[in-house]
């Protein structure tokens, strides 16, 4: 199946491999335990044996514990609910990964090469885009 124009494929390019040339073939499955996680953004450290603890959270405007609001004389809701609990913003830590510095070296790599790739990719949209012919706004 070929990708459809203008996408860039995640997955590297298979490499030319030389005659007699040794090589070893990974085979990747998902554990019974995988799952996608949104992240916001990462908090880390390094223990003292050096491995790099990577801990993933999501944002979101602290959740209220409880809300009151204020009624009618037919019992409907009216005006702005008191709340109480947490003010601020709540960062949930969803998986914390670690890593030897090899492996952290390894994803960084990896970061690097995706992020170019997803900007290389956003240019092109923003070029598509560009050259499509803009329409008069409604005023």
């Amino acid at each position: 199946m070929s990708e459809p124009e203008g996408k860039i494929s995640a997955a590297p390019a298979a490499p030319t491999v030389e005659p007699g040339v040794a090589t070893v073939q990974f085979h990747h499955k998902k554990s019974g335990f995988f799952r996608v996680v949104h992240a916001d953004g990462a908090w880390g450290g390094v223990n003292q044996a050096g491995v790099v603890h990577l801990t993933f959270f999501s944002e979101l405007p602290a959740i209220p514990t409880s809300v009151t609001y204020p009624t009618d004389k037919n019992g409907v809701t009216i005006n702005t609910p008191k709340s109480e609990g947490d003010e601020g913003w709540h960062r949930e830590m969803e998986i914390d990964v670690a890593l030897t510095i090899p492996a952290a070296m390894q994803v960084k790599a990896t970061l690097d090469n995706f992020i170019k790739l997803a900007v290389e990719q956003m240019n092109q949209l923003k070029q598509q885009l560009d050259k499509l012919p803009h329409k008069p706004e409604n005023k």
